[in-house]
This record gives structure tokens, sequence and C-alpha cells, in this order.
């Protein structure tokens, strides 16, 4: 979908862009299908390289550059987790190296190995505290790279995170048991997902706010991946599959926000088009802003994509990300509640952020109307004029990108198209019959290290049980109702200009807003966080496997 919504860009740019998609899908089914751990680590450089190229292939913005040392971090990281494990193991071969630690205790190097591999794909995942490029990059890079982005390469790190650990570190020899890597991973999944959430809130860029939709998304699949079993990472591809599904909807229509937007009628970066904003998109603006639009008949369609797509994130029923988390709570067993707990709170939150943007959209063009029709004056606040609450930077500037409009080009409806595929996807995914049984018995076949090292250094294939049908409570779809509920709450009321709205976002803004500053720093501070995150995730695996 990505490529059909691009094909303007080819006339343009040749055969260098879909080069680039085509290479990054390589990497792609390179590193997931890889059994040896340096292969895996060349299509992780792939995607990496070609997506710092995406991001930085028509802006002019510190987002590539933030991306691209981050990222460089974690393949040198990368690469010391390999010749760790190969100094201890004598093979690159992922069976291989699994047989060579199982039944043994793990020993410091080994240790060292995991968490070092841990930081480099956590980084792509951007995972707390290694997620701090990845607003900056989607708010620079061609919408189409920001779908790829949200939709396969954040997932490809909490993929690889779970590949290498069921297939090398998880028979080995562990007198404490897995419990506290379990909580270590959970927890780090927990922060990511409030802190995007939070951060969602805090933003009035449209493509950056979706960037930190997927930060707390790719928390939530770590915290089901964190409990280490197949029932839980069952529960994950769903959510993988049915989120990435809607997030990619949900940019595609924020290209067409830009497309409407844009002085030069392109659609997410076609050359000819700016990034639009400022190098440091989280920095203070001059609050100014267009005048407000109309809707007409593409910018409503934009808008209801996007208020969809937020409603699937949210768990709304029968869509596929109800369907995964319900299983993950029944999955969680004792620690259903409390995962269904930060659930609750992450979707609500950043769903929420979404909607506010369109309800704020909504709320210009009825300005918009009035003043055509000799009501009002653009300017001020109900014309959709710049309005700084509680001092946060970003409250300071509204982007344009935001803002859907109906005088945009012809093409706008085609562009569309993509978009409500995808969301279409999402749904069929949601309803697919027997879902729940074909995923657990796939990551059952993925758990099961004995089946795996019996194919790849026998040849021979072991009988996997067979997985018993999930049983999600009755009341499961009222809770699900009930998060989509209160992320419209919560958008209403972020989206507000007055009365309880005003109190709620100055709140919000007083308290929230040093997680707000500590999000504009230089890339500096960015590799500092990183390297101590690599600490904590040393910490953790020393106690935790010893």
């Amino acid at each position: 979908m990505a490529l059909v919504y691009s094909r303007s860009f080819f006339d343009r740019m040749g055969g260098r862009y879909p080069a680039l998609v085509l290479v990054f899908l390589a990497g792609t089914i390179d590193f997931a299908l890889s059994g040896d751990l340096f292969n895996m680590f060349v299509g992780f450089e792939l995607v990496a390289i070609t997506a710092v190229v995406l991001t930085g292939f028509y802006a002019e913005a510190e987002g590539p550059l933030e991306f691209a040392v981050t990222a460089s971090v974690g393949t040198l990281l990368f690469l010391v987790g390999i010749a760790l494990l190969y100094d201890r193991t004598q093979t690159l071969d992922l069976a291989g190296m699994g047989e060579a630690l199982s039944g043994h205790r793990l020993g410091g190097a080994a240790i060292v190995a995991f968490a070092a591999l841990a930081t480099a794909l956590l980084t792509k995942a951007a995972i707390v505290p290694f997620h701090f490029w990845l607003p900056d990059a989607y708010g620079t890079a061609p919408v189409p790279a920001c779908v790829l982005f949200a939709g396969v390469m954040s997932e490809m790190g909490v993929f690889g995170l779970a590949r290498i650990w069921t297939t090398v570190f998880s028979g080995a020899r562990m007198p404490g048991g897995t419990a506290g890597l379990s909580a270590g991973l959970c927890a780090l999944g927990a922060l990511t997902a409030l802190v995007g959430a939070v951060m969602a809130g805090r933003q009035r860029r449209l493509r950056r706010l979706l960037g930190f939709v997927t930060v707390s998304h790719t928390g939530l699949y770590l915290l089901g991946l964190g409990l280490l079993t197949s029932g839980a990472t069952a529960a994950v591809a769903v959510l993988v599959v049915g989120d990435g599904l809607a997030k990619a909807a949900m940019f595609l229509a924020a290209g067409v926000v830009a497309l409407h937007r844009s002085p030069g009628g392109s659609a997410g970066g076609v050359p000819g088009s700016r990034a639009g904003g400022p190098a440091r998109p989280c920095a203070a603006g001059s609050g100014h802003l267009e005048a407000a639009r109309p809707l007409g008949s593409a910018g409503a369609a934009t808008l209801a994509i996007l208020a969809v797509g937020a409603l699937a994130l949210a768990d709304l029923p029968p869509f596929a990300s109800a369907e995964g988390k319900n299983l993950l709570v029944v999955a969680a067993g004792r620690w259903g509640a409390p995962i269904e707990a930060v659930y609750a709170l992450s979707v609500i939150g950043s769903s929420g952020a979404v909607l506010a943007a369109v309800g704020r959209r909504l709320q210009e063009a009825l300005a918009a109307r009035r003043v055509a029709s000799g009501g009002l004056a653009v300017g001020g606040p109900a014309a959709g004029g710049a309005e700084a609450v509680g001092g946060g930077e970003d409250d300071e500037t509204t982007s344009t990108e935001e803002q859907a409009a109906g005088s945009g080009p012809a093409g706008a409806g085609r562009l569309l198209a993509p978009a409500v595929l995808l969301l279409a996807a999402s749904l069929a995914v949601g309803v697919f019959p027997h879902l729940d049984r074909s995923a657990i018995r796939a990551a059952t076949g993925m758990f099961d290290r004995r089946a795996y090292d019996a194919v790849v250094l026998r040849g021979h294939r072991l009988a996997l049980p067979s997985p018993s049908p999930s049983r999600v409570p009755g009341g499961a779809a009222l809770l699900d109702c009930a998060e989509a509920l209160g992320a419209v709450v919560l958008g209403a009321l972020l989206a507000s200009r007055r009365g309880v709205g005003v109190v709620v976002r100055s709140a919000a803004a007083s308290v929230t807003g040093w997680l707000q500053r500590l999000h504009c720093g230089p890339v500096g501070d960015q590799v500092t966080w990183q390297m101590l995150g690599t600490v904590a995730l040393t910490a953790i695996a020393g106690v935790a496997l010893r």
C-alpha cells in the first residue's frame, strides 16, 4: 500500500525511491527468515541504512541525523553481542548457539551479549529510553516511509528480541528462573506505553503525534512479549498485525492532510514540498496559523480515516486490536488486571490525542463556514487561531500538516484508497475465524526450541502440541467499548477551547512540561540516554539470568 500510495513519486525520482523501498523489504525478509545471527545483522543493517536514507529523502532537518547516530550506536552494540556469543559458542547459527548454551549457566560474556543485542533491537523498536530519534524522524520522512517504519520497522526490533531469546538463550540453566527478566522487560514496555501516550497528547504536529502513538503501542508489544510465554506472544502477533494496519492507514491519511496544505501540491514528501516546520519541531514557534478552510469531501474522508483508525487502536470491537488485547489479558493470568490497566491508560491517551486533532480541525471548519457566511472574523480561537495553553512548547505551534482542507488536489481521493483498504484489512483480521488458535499454534512452534533445533540440526520434525482455544471473558467487549469511549471523551476535552477542556489541558501542560523539554534535547543527549538504557538492561540481565 505504501508503494501504491507513492506512485506519484516515481516519475520525478526515477528508480531511486522504489529501489530503496525494495531494499528495505529485502532486509526485512532476510532478518525475519535467517537462522544465522550474522545474517540477521546484515538484514538489520539493510533496513537501518535504507530507513535513514528514506528519512532524509527530501527533508532538511535533524531527524535523519539523530536517526543515523542512534542507529550507528545500535549497530556497534549488535556487533559486540555477536562477537561475544561467537567467542562463547564458536558458531553463528542460532540453533547451534542455543544448543551450546542449553543446560549451562550463562557467564558474564553471554549476559553482556544479551544486553547488547537487546539494546540494539530495542533502539530500532524505539523503546524508552531508546526512542528519542523516532518522533523527529517520523516528522521529516516521506509519509510512505513512515508507513513502513510504523508497520514494519518498530515491530522488527521487538520480534528480533523474542526470536533471539527463544532460539539462543531460553534453554540455558537459570537458577532463579526468568521472572526477573520478565519483570524488567514488562516494566520497560509499560513505561514506553505510558510515555508515548502522554507525549502524544502534547503534540500539535500530526505526524509527530502519530510517531508517539507508535512508541506507545510498541511498548504494549514489549509488555506482552516480556511475559516470555507462547500465549502472550500469540496475542502480540495479533496486535502487531491489527495495529500496524491501522497505524499505516492513519499515516497515509496524514499524507493527504499535508497534500491539502502544501503549496506545491505534493503528498507526504514528493520533492517540491519541504518537510514543513522548524528543524526542531518541539521548539516554540510563532503561534501563527493559516486561516481555516471549510471541509470538502476529501478533507472529511481524511478526518474519518483518522478517527476510525484511532478508535481501532483504542480497542473498538471487532478490530484486531481488541482481539489481541483480550488474548493478552487472558494469557497473562494473574497479571491480567495490571496489564489491562496499563493498556487502557495508554490507548485512551494516545487515541484521545488523535481524536483531539480531528476535533480541532472540525472546529476550524465550522468557524470557516461561519466566516464564509459573514458571521465571524478569522483569527480568534473559534477560527482556529493559535492558543497557547499552559506554556508548553508545542501548545504554541500548530502545524499546517495537522489540518485537512477541502481544496486539495483532485487526486486526493485516489490517495485515500490505500488507507481505506488498510483499515478494512485491520477489521478483517479481527473477524478472521479461529484467529486465536492459529496465532497460538504459531507461537507454540516459535517457543519450542527443541523442535526448532531438531529441524535445523538433525533434519527431522517433532510433533507440536495442539493449542487449546483461548476463552475470553464475556465482559471483555464491554471493556473494549469503554476504552474506545474513554478515548472519545479525552479527545473532546483536549479539543475543547473553554470550560473543563481548558482546565484539563492547562493541568496536563503543567505536569508534563518537563517531559516535553526532555524530548527537545540534542542528539548527544539521545546517545547519553541510549548508554544509560544499555547499562540498565545489562544490570537487569545480570541480576535476572545468573
